[in-house]
């Protein structure tokens, strides 16, 4: 959990911290006799036959299937911080323009969409980050220690519906300022439009951030699109490539015809998948031929992993 002057932690801790069968390691279905994986899955990690329940547990609850339970385990070696987008543009619709209707009346706008996600994401989050997910809007402030979506604090900011700019840029640099710890930060961005201040300056932030240049912490950025208008979020395709650690998600909407229909990963692919997608897209390899454009990221001979492009910088 990151930290900051006037704030306080609420709320009980989640999950089983008291484990009394001795860590022994599961492997994946990938690695017992006769179970074929379906898809590359994550190094073996040390888990109690408890927890593999209890994480298996987790994908039915927020119905995962695009996830094995030993595919969550790495989750609980990062602090989990979010930055919820709450400018003006949030009020416009969610849906792509050719999936709305001329007779659907008062459809959800995308912050209302981000609501949902967020709540849902946070209860997520919650079952592997036990001191809380740290959250911070763009206009609205820090509110730190969240152990749940029905935390008062989360709630009457998303009642308030006080929309404003897009301060991204400085908000970044406010998790960089305020991050501390011993374990990694998973940053997870929500956004649907460009930065105050342009995108350049976004970008070097970004680079500033994961190349530990404004905090010394080890920092995994996920940037989740609100919208599929590429008007409005087409920068962040770039960045995606740019960098090795910021993985771009598309809008629901837009992914789950990418993974449904375009790409055919997937039978079907629900808001838990999504989410589930976008938490472990930063940290392993195991989604990155489902993006039916399959574009790389490029190296950077500057760093130690492709956090940028050498051409860009």
């Amino acid at each position: 959990m990151v930290s900051a002057p006037g704030t306080q932690t609420i709320g009980p801790a989640i999950g089983n911290a008291n484990m009394s069968n001795a860590p022994q390691t599961v492997p994946p279905s990938g690695n017992r006799p006769g179970v074929a994986p379906p898809y590359p899955s994550v190094p073996a990690k040390s888990v109690t036959p408890q927890r593999l329940v209890q994480l298996q547990s987790i994908l039915q609850r927020f119905e995962v299937s695009i996830a094995e339970a030993q595919d969550l385990v790495v989750l609980e070696d990062y602090e989990i911080v979010m930055i919820l987008d709450d400018s003006g543009s949030m009020k416009l619709s969610s849906k792509p323009a050719g999936q709305r209707s001329l007779f659907e009346a008062g459809g959800a706008t995308r912050w209302d969409e981000l609501k949902e996600s967020a709540a849902l994401l946070i209860d997520l989050a919650c079952c592997f980050d036990r001191s809380g997910v740290d959250v911070f809007f763009l206009n609205n402030g820090l509110i730190d220690g969240v152990k749940s979506a029905q935390d008062e604090r989360l709630r009457n900011v998303f009642d308030a519906n006080r929309l404003g700019t897009t301060p991204l840029t400085e908000t970044v640099q406010m998790v960089a300022q305020n991050c501390k710890g011993e374990r990694p930060i998973l940053l997870i961005i929500f956004t649907d439009g460009e930065p105050n201040g342009g995108i350049k300056k976004f970008e070097k932030e970004l680079k500033r951030i994961v190349t530990k240049k404004s905090t010394d912490m080890t920092v995994k950025v996920q940037i989740m699109a609100c919208t599929a208008d590429q008007d409005a979020v087409g920068y962040l395709n770039d960045i995606d490539e740019k960098f090795g650690k910021v993985d771009v998600t598309d809008d629901f909407y837009s992914e789950q015809h990418e993974v449904v229909v375009k790409a055919r990963k997937r039978p079907q692919f629900t808001r838990g998948d999504w989410l589930m997608k976008a938490l472990l897209g930063p940290i392993t390899h195991k989604f990155d031929d489902w993006d039916e454009t399959g574009k790389k990221k490029k190296a950077c001979k500057h760093c130690d992993d492709s956090d940028c492009s050498s051409d860009f910088w």
